[in-house]
């Protein structure tokens, strides 16, 4: 069972998923005309497909959202050497917008992974 929410503009499927407490993989599932992790579509009026009765919510939440909110996001794997600063600089935000969107503060210090 799933509900059909028309989408007035792009929405990164990530959000959907938030919004209605599903995994992405189950929204894929719905939507199989998308591809993994993109916008869903940039046409205007897009029907998306949501489990069970999650549509109501994800309707109201884009509603509410700013079309800021809704940009795709973008993952970034850290290398040896980065600041904070010297990524946000690389993705064209501010280290503050930076740090927020990744729960961090901005003085934080980032580290790489190790393989």
């Amino acid at each position: 069972m799933y509900d059909t929410v028309t989408l007035p503009r792009p929405v990164d499927l990530r959000r959907i998923a938030q919004w209605s407490e599903t995994p992405i993989d189950q929204i894929q599932a719905l939507n199989p005309e998308l591809p993994a992790m993109d916008d869903a579509r940039q046409d205007t009026g897009y029907e998306l497909k949501v489990p069970g009765r999650h549509g109501g919510a994800c309707q109201r939440a884009d509603g509410e959202s700013e079309p800021a909110e809704l940009a795709s996001l973008t993952f970034y794997t850290v290398k040896r050497g980065d600041t904070l600063a010297l990524i946000a600089k690389k993705m064209h935000v501010s280290r503050t917008d930076l740090a927020e969107a990744n729960y961090l503060r901005s003085t934080a210090r980032v580290v790489a992974a190790t393989p």
